[in-house]
Protein backbone atom coordinates (compact mmCIF):
# COMPACT_ATOMS: atom_id res chain seq x y z
CA UNK A 1 0.00 0.00 0.00
CA UNK A 2 0.98 3.12 -0.54
CA UNK A 3 -0.33 7.19 0.40
CA UNK A 4 -1.11 9.62 -2.48
CA UNK A 5 0.25 12.85 -1.23
CA UNK A 6 -2.51 15.06 -2.99
CA UNK A 7 -5.68 12.82 -1.91
CA UNK A 8 -4.23 11.03 1.19
CA UNK A 9 -5.82 8.08 0.74
CA UNK A 10 -3.62 4.64 1.09
CA UNK A 11 -4.17 2.84 -2.27
CA UNK A 12 -2.56 -0.36 -3.72
CA UNK A 13 0.71 0.18 -5.53
CA UNK A 14 -0.97 -0.83 -8.89
CA UNK A 15 -2.50 2.94 -8.54
CA UNK A 16 0.22 4.51 -8.94
CA UNK A 17 2.62 5.18 -11.58
CA UNK A 18 6.07 4.71 -12.21
CA UNK A 19 8.78 7.34 -12.41
CA UNK A 20 11.56 6.84 -15.54
CA UNK A 21 14.47 5.72 -15.07
CA UNK A 22 13.28 3.27 -12.03
CA UNK A 23 13.36 5.46 -9.70
CA UNK A 24 10.24 4.54 -7.87
CA UNK A 25 6.87 5.11 -7.96
CA UNK A 26 4.88 9.00 -8.18
CA UNK A 27 3.69 10.69 -5.02
CA UNK A 28 0.05 11.18 -6.60
CA UNK A 29 -1.88 8.32 -7.47
CA UNK A 30 -3.18 7.84 -11.00
CA UNK A 31 -6.57 9.12 -10.32
CA UNK A 32 -5.05 12.19 -9.28
CA UNK A 33 -2.74 12.72 -11.93
CA UNK A 34 -5.50 12.51 -14.33
CA UNK A 35 -7.43 14.86 -12.53
CA UNK A 36 -4.79 17.65 -12.44
CA UNK A 37 -3.68 17.18 -16.17
CA UNK A 38 -7.40 17.61 -16.51
CA UNK A 39 -7.86 20.98 -14.82
CA UNK A 40 -4.36 22.54 -15.80
CA UNK A 41 -4.85 21.07 -19.88
CA UNK A 42 -4.28 24.05 -22.01
CA UNK A 43 -7.55 25.38 -24.26
CA UNK A 44 -5.84 24.49 -27.59
CA UNK A 45 -5.31 20.87 -26.89
CA UNK A 46 -9.46 19.87 -25.95
CA UNK A 47 -11.37 18.18 -28.23
CA UNK A 48 -14.06 20.92 -29.15
CA UNK A 49 -12.49 24.35 -28.62
CA UNK A 50 -12.23 27.21 -31.24
CA UNK A 51 -8.26 27.05 -31.59
CA UNK A 52 -8.70 23.24 -33.03
CA UNK A 53 -11.43 24.17 -35.18
CA UNK A 54 -10.08 26.71 -36.92
CA UNK A 55 -6.34 24.94 -37.43
CA UNK A 56 -8.37 21.81 -38.65
CA UNK A 57 -11.13 23.35 -40.71
CA UNK A 58 -8.59 26.02 -42.66
CA UNK A 59 -6.84 22.60 -43.94
CA UNK A 60 -9.94 20.78 -45.06
CA UNK A 61 -10.80 23.92 -46.51
CA UNK A 62 -7.16 24.23 -48.51
CA UNK A 63 -7.78 20.25 -49.36
CA UNK A 64 -10.87 20.83 -51.33
CA UNK A 65 -10.47 23.96 -53.37
CA UNK A 66 -8.84 24.25 -56.70
CA UNK A 67 -6.47 27.04 -55.51
CA UNK A 68 -5.86 25.54 -51.60
CA UNK A 69 -2.33 25.05 -50.58
CA UNK A 70 -3.14 21.24 -50.44
CA UNK A 71 -5.65 20.11 -52.72
CA UNK A 72 -6.68 16.42 -51.67
CA UNK A 73 -6.90 14.93 -55.90
CA UNK A 74 -6.76 11.62 -54.02
CA UNK A 75 -9.99 12.04 -51.24
CA UNK A 76 -12.93 11.12 -53.22
CA UNK A 77 -15.01 13.94 -51.19
CA UNK A 78 -12.12 16.75 -51.70
CA UNK A 79 -12.30 15.71 -54.97
CA UNK A 80 -15.77 16.41 -55.61
CA UNK A 81 -15.43 19.62 -54.57
CA UNK A 82 -12.11 20.22 -56.78
CA UNK A 83 -13.85 19.06 -59.78
CA UNK A 84 -16.65 21.64 -59.70
CA UNK A 85 -13.86 24.62 -59.50
CA UNK A 86 -14.74 25.45 -56.02
CA UNK A 87 -12.09 28.05 -54.81
CA UNK A 88 -10.49 29.98 -51.40
CA UNK A 89 -11.39 33.30 -51.30
CA UNK A 90 -10.26 34.15 -48.56
CA UNK A 91 -7.16 34.41 -46.44
CA UNK A 92 -5.95 32.74 -43.03
CA UNK A 93 -6.30 35.17 -41.18
CA UNK A 94 -10.11 36.28 -42.75
CA UNK A 95 -10.85 32.77 -41.51
CA UNK A 96 -9.55 32.81 -38.24
CA UNK A 97 -11.00 35.80 -37.36
CA UNK A 98 -14.20 35.01 -39.00
CA UNK A 99 -14.40 32.28 -36.70
CA UNK A 100 -13.45 34.41 -33.53
CA UNK A 101 -16.41 36.64 -34.34
CA UNK A 102 -18.98 33.35 -34.43
CA UNK A 103 -17.50 31.55 -31.00
CA UNK A 104 -20.73 32.29 -28.92
CA UNK A 105 -22.36 29.90 -31.94
CA UNK A 106 -19.60 27.57 -31.91
CA UNK A 107 -19.48 27.04 -28.08
CA UNK A 108 -23.28 26.67 -28.36
CA UNK A 109 -23.66 23.43 -30.40
CA UNK A 110 -20.45 22.39 -28.62
CA UNK A 111 -22.77 22.38 -25.11
CA UNK A 112 -25.78 20.69 -26.76
CA UNK A 113 -23.29 18.32 -27.94
CA UNK A 114 -23.30 18.52 -31.86
CA UNK A 115 -19.94 18.99 -33.63
CA UNK A 116 -19.35 22.32 -35.30
CA UNK A 117 -19.02 22.92 -39.00
CA UNK A 118 -18.52 25.23 -41.95
CA UNK A 119 -21.26 25.32 -44.67
CA UNK A 120 -21.05 27.26 -47.90
CA UNK A 121 -24.34 29.45 -47.68
CA UNK A 122 -24.33 29.30 -51.37
CA UNK A 123 -23.34 25.83 -52.43
CA UNK A 124 -22.42 26.74 -56.33
CA UNK A 125 -20.22 29.53 -54.45
CA UNK A 126 -16.31 29.63 -53.14
CA UNK A 127 -15.25 29.67 -49.85
CA UNK A 128 -15.48 33.45 -48.54
CA UNK A 129 -15.87 35.18 -45.77
CA UNK A 130 -19.21 36.06 -46.86
CA UNK A 131 -20.24 32.79 -48.09
CA UNK A 132 -19.98 31.35 -44.84
CA UNK A 133 -21.97 30.11 -41.98
CA UNK A 134 -21.57 27.38 -38.87
CA UNK A 135 -24.31 24.60 -38.53
CA UNK A 136 -23.89 21.49 -36.78
CA UNK A 137 -22.44 18.43 -38.67
CA UNK A 138 -25.71 17.11 -38.64
CA UNK A 139 -27.96 19.46 -39.94
CA UNK A 140 -24.90 20.49 -42.78
CA UNK A 141 -25.49 16.55 -43.66
CA UNK A 142 -29.20 16.92 -44.04
CA UNK A 143 -29.14 20.26 -46.32
CA UNK A 144 -26.45 18.63 -48.34
CA UNK A 145 -29.25 16.39 -49.62
CA UNK A 146 -31.95 19.26 -50.25
CA UNK A 147 -32.66 21.72 -53.00
CA UNK A 148 -35.80 24.15 -53.45
CA UNK A 149 -37.03 23.09 -50.35
CA UNK A 150 -37.49 19.30 -50.51
CA UNK A 151 -34.99 16.46 -49.65
CA UNK A 152 -33.46 15.28 -53.05
CA UNK A 153 -33.82 11.73 -53.93
CA UNK A 154 -32.15 10.69 -56.86
CA UNK A 155 -33.05 7.36 -58.62
CA UNK A 156 -30.19 5.01 -59.44
CA UNK A 157 -29.42 2.24 -61.52
CA UNK A 158 -26.48 -0.36 -61.95
CA UNK A 159 -25.39 -1.50 -65.11
CA UNK A 160 -23.40 -4.70 -66.42
CA UNK A 161 -21.39 -1.67 -68.60
CA UNK A 162 -22.63 -2.74 -71.95
CA UNK A 163 -26.08 -1.03 -70.67
CA UNK A 164 -28.38 -3.58 -69.59
CA UNK A 165 -29.87 -2.39 -66.11
CA UNK A 166 -29.30 -5.03 -63.87
CA UNK A 167 -30.96 -2.76 -60.51
CA UNK A 168 -32.40 0.52 -59.72
CA UNK A 169 -33.39 1.68 -57.18
CA UNK A 170 -35.24 5.21 -55.95
CA UNK A 171 -32.42 6.28 -53.77
CA UNK A 172 -28.43 4.80 -53.11
CA UNK A 173 -30.16 4.55 -49.79
CA UNK A 174 -32.67 2.48 -50.98
CA UNK A 175 -29.62 0.52 -52.37
CA UNK A 176 -28.00 0.91 -49.50
CA UNK A 177 -30.85 -1.14 -47.40
CA UNK A 178 -30.23 -3.78 -50.36
CA UNK A 179 -27.20 -5.34 -49.03
CA UNK A 180 -24.72 -2.08 -50.95
CA UNK A 181 -22.80 0.43 -49.71
CA UNK A 182 -24.19 4.13 -50.01
CA UNK A 183 -21.05 5.72 -49.97
CA UNK A 184 -19.60 3.45 -52.87
CA UNK A 185 -22.12 3.87 -54.84
CA UNK A 186 -22.37 8.01 -54.80
CA UNK A 187 -18.79 7.67 -55.28
CA UNK A 188 -19.26 5.56 -58.78
CA UNK A 189 -22.50 7.78 -59.89
CA UNK A 190 -20.35 11.32 -59.33
CA UNK A 191 -17.14 9.66 -61.13
CA UNK A 192 -14.90 9.38 -58.24
CA UNK A 193 -14.97 5.50 -58.90
CA UNK A 194 -14.96 3.34 -61.96
CA UNK A 195 -17.03 0.30 -60.35
CA UNK A 196 -18.45 -1.13 -57.53
CA UNK A 197 -19.12 -4.90 -56.84
CA UNK A 198 -18.42 -5.13 -60.85
CA UNK A 199 -21.38 -2.97 -61.63
CA UNK A 200 -21.14 0.65 -63.25
CA UNK A 201 -23.83 3.23 -60.83
CA UNK A 202 -24.67 6.23 -62.23
CA UNK A 203 -28.28 8.70 -61.55
CA UNK A 204 -30.94 7.99 -63.36
CA UNK A 205 -31.01 10.75 -65.55
CA UNK A 206 -27.55 10.35 -66.17
CA UNK A 207 -27.47 6.63 -67.30
CA UNK A 208 -26.94 5.92 -70.86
Amino acid sequence: MRKCTMCHTKKALSEFWKLSGDRGLRSWCIGCCKLWKAQHKSPSDTPGTLSRFKTATWARINGRTVNGSCPQTRSLSAAAYIRKGVRLEMTKADFFSWCDRNAAAFYELVTRGETPSIDRRESRGHYAVDNLRLLSWRENGRLGGVANGRRLRKPIVATDGPGAIIHRFPSAKEAQRNGFNQGAICNCARGGKHSYKGLFWKFEGNAP
